[in-house]
Parts: structure tokens; sequence; C-alpha cells
């Protein structure tokens, strides 16, 4: 079957009835071991936002979106296709827009140290379901805390309860791997809307503020499945 992610269930939930069910089939299929690899290595669309995203996260330095924007620039410079172009220019519009972000409002005032991932292809298995879960950064602080932060982009932005989905796996995750020796700090276990320049935390779940479909979405799913 079909790896799935946070992202395939977020459609799910948009699709009609028959929808849905072609959607499950076409999981239920084996992708070929020349297919898998082509779409392994193939580019994300947002990689360059993303990975400057990060680097701001790390620094907190706006240089490195700047950089990554006049970085961009010379390349729409320096390219012939529109399609190319449109994506160089798509990706300095959502930097742009982090310039006045203030990246500390969804970090620890304490120092953080990045972790390694325990996993290379972090999966999270929930009522027989596996899913990818891909935090961008997972850290640690006061000794026994751990935080994350998961920048997720998509062309329109996401709606609070398709965000929440995101934000609750994370969560399950960081549970599930870090939790024997560590604390999960709600507060800190963050998402962001890149698109929107919006953000979510786990504690707005854990409060009731938000409510996740995640549970339900994956029932509906494994019904499909059957």
């Amino acid at each position: 079957m079909k790896k799935i992610r946070i992202h395939d269930l977020v459609n799910f939930n948009k699709k009609s009835e028959r929808s849905k069910i072609t959607q499950v089939n076409n999981f239920k299929k084996e992708i070929p071991e020349v297919e898998k690899n082509k779409k392994d290595s193939g580019g994300d669309y947002w990689i360059s936002c993303n990975s400057a995203l990060i680097k701001y996260f790390k620094t907190e330095d706006t240089k490195v979106l700047n950089h990554k924007i006049e970085h961009l620039k010379s390349m729409i410079d320096n390219t012939p296709r529109k399609q190319t172009k449109d994506r160089f220019n798509s990706n300095i519009d959502r930097i742009n827009n982090f310039i006045s972000f203030n990246i500390k409002e969804i970090k620890p005032s304490e120092e953080i140290k990045i972790l390694k991932k325990e996993e290379k292809y972090p999966k999270l298995k929930i009522n027989d379901l596996t899913i990818e879960v891909k935090p961008d950064i997972i850290y640690s602080f006061n000794d026994d805390e751990i935080g994350s932060v998961w920048f997720i982009t998509k062309k329109g932005g996401f709606k609070s309860n398709e965000l929440a989905m995101f934000c609750d796996i994370n969560f399950r995750y960081l549970t599930k791997v870090y939790s024997e020796k560590h604390n999960i700090n709600t507060d800190f276990v963050t998402v962001i809307d890149v698109f929107n320049t919006s953000y979510m935390t786990y504690s707005q779940i854990k409060d009731g503020e938000i409510i996740s479909p995640l549970n339900n979405t994956i029932e509906e799913f494994k019904k499909l499945l059957r």
C-alpha cells in the first residue's frame, strides 16, 4: 500500500463519498519500484521557502530570509522557464511574509538544543494505519522538555481543523518516541501554516479550543480499506 501522509487525510476529508472510495482504492495499490524512486526523488515546490524558514527558526536572524530571497531572484534571472520563475516567485512571496514575523513567539525563552531525529522516515501507526510524520525540527530545553516545529505549505493554506491534524499526529509521535525520558511541552508542539503565516500549538487542542478530526478521519479511511 502507498505511504499515507497527513496531507492525504486532509484531502480525503474534502472529497465526496465516491471520490473517497477511489482514493482509498488507489492507496491499496503497490507502487512499482521505479515509480516509487521517481516520486521519492522529486522536488518539493516549497523547498526553498521551507529551508529558509528552518534556518530562520534556528538562528532568529532575518538575514537568512533576505539571502534566500536574493538567491531566488538570481535564479529567476537565469532560467527561461516561466513555470520555474513562477515557483521561485511563489517561494519569495512566502518568505517575505516571515520577515516581519517574530520567530521567538513559537520558541521557549530558554536555550534550545536541536535533536537528531530518531528515524530517517518518521511514521506512526494509529488504528493499524501507518502515517508519515515529518516535523522539521525537534528540540529539547530545560534539560527534560521537548518541543518541535513543523512548517507546512500549500497554496491557499489550511483551515484550523486541517492544521489540527498535523499538530495532533506530531504530538502523538513525540509522545511515542520521547516521553519516557522527556516531558512533551504542548505549548511548543507547533505547526506553522506557511501560506497564511499562522501557527497552532497542541495546547490549543488539549485545552479544547480546537478539535482535531484525526481519529474520525482515520476511522472512516479504515472502514473503506476493508
